[in-house]
């Protein structure tokens, strides 16, 4: 699966507008818009991961390292792209521990249920890896004791798209945040443009 993206872009509308207000300095509109969406998009990420650690049973650090940095706007490329891996989470990371006797334990959702892995003869055991003392959550593929591989929950982005409405909420939430960052932006250039006019005159 592809992981899911969010797209950071600037309404026609808004930017005819925008033309019109700084239509004595053409080259001011290029810096504005690039501005503002490279703003937007820092704080779009940084909301991005906090809705997905609220949801998740993850640490902050973790999620982070799974949601990308944002591809940064430019004065001749207006968009930001922020993408979440498609990769699955290795399940040690989903608060994984020990059952008494034997299996292990985790859960996918922060305050969610405990699922239990423990069917036989197979079952899951937890390991520290001797050579890089990575410790992960393992299991044999066959019962007599032979090659090994780790077990992994779902993807970040699996888990954004699966949650009800936080797409629709993240990109709702990044459009306020631009169209506010945009006018911010113009707005400073503007109180500029009547300084340097003050000053000259």
């Amino acid at each position: 699966m592809d992981a899911p993206l969010i797209e950071i872009k600037v309404d026609e509308k808004k930017l005819d507008n925008i033309r019109r207000m700084l239509a004595g300095a053409p080259n001011a509109m290029p810096t504005a818009i690039s501005r503002g969406i490279n703003r937007t998009a820092a704080s779009a990420r940084a909301e991005l991961v906090r809705r997905l650690r609220e949801r998740l049973n993850l640490k902050i650090k973790r999620v982070r390292q799974y949601v990308m940095k944002p591809t940064r706007a430019t004065r001749s490329h207006w968009q930001s792209t922020i993408q979440l891996s498609g990769e699955r989470v290795k399940l040690i990371h989903f608060g994984a521990r020990r059952i008494k006797g034997k299996g292990v334990s985790y859960a996918i959702e922060r305050g969610g249920p405990r699922m239990k892995i423990i069917d036989p003869p197979t079952s899951a055991f937890i390991q520290t890896m001797p050579n890089s003392g990575h410790v992960g959550v393992f299991r044999r593929r066959s019962a007599a004791r032979g090659s090994m591989f780790e077990l992994r929950g779902p993807s970040l982005g699996n888990a954004f798209e699966g949650a009800p409405g936080m797409v629709e909420q993240v990109r709702w939430w990044a459009a306020g945040k631009l169209e506010k960052n945009i006018d911010d932006q113009v707005a400073f250039i503007l109180n500029k443009w009547l300084s340097a006019g003050r000053a000259s005159g």
